[in-house]
């Protein structure tokens, strides 16, 4: 997990390893996709400190710290832009 802070740190001439880089562009495609599918950051937000069934009961941001759980909530994502609710 790669926390603000630990991104702040990094300078422009410094370069991220490259399994922070790939988490960071994950997490910026994953932000992407859910201001688009909610209409906005701050409602997509929202939906991330949402506690939702189809998640076990568990809140989307809890999934953030791996691939897999990225991956989840894209695919998520894309049922609720399609309609197709669990």
């Amino acid at each position: 997990h790669t926390s603000d802070r630990t991104l702040r740190r990094y300078e422009n001439k410094d370069r991220l390893p490259q399994e922070q880089s790939e988490r960071v562009i994950e997490l910026a495609r994953l932000y992407s996709k859910g201001s688009g599918v909610f209409g906005s950051l701050d409602y997509f937000r929202e939906w991330m400190n949402t506690t939702l069934i189809p998640l076990g009961s568990k809140r989307p941001k809890e999934f953030l710290d791996t691939s897999l759980g990225i991956d989840m909530l894209m695919k998520e994502l894309g049922r609720i832009e399609h309609g197709i609710f669990a």
